[in-house]
């Protein structure tokens, strides 16, 4: 299931995998070195295929940029 709001951070959304259309889930989270304390990385990793993508996102989960 695709969360279509933020919880804090986003940590609980999921993404579809633009590789094979899997379903990509958080598999990590840091503070974010560029931006300060109220943005974070993540990284998903699609649990289809294994491929991963980065976003930066602010405290709401809003991505940025």
């Amino acid at each position: 299931m695709i969360i279509d709001h933020p919880a804090s951070y986003g940590a609980s959304d999921r993404l579809l995998c633009q590789q094979c259309g899997g379903d990509r889930i958080l598999t990590r989270r840091s503070p974010h070195p560029d931006f300060g304390g109220n943005y974070e990385i993540q990284i998903f990793r699609c649990v289809q295929c294994g491929d991963e993508t980065t976003r930066s996102v602010d405290d709401t989960g809003r991505p940025r940029g």
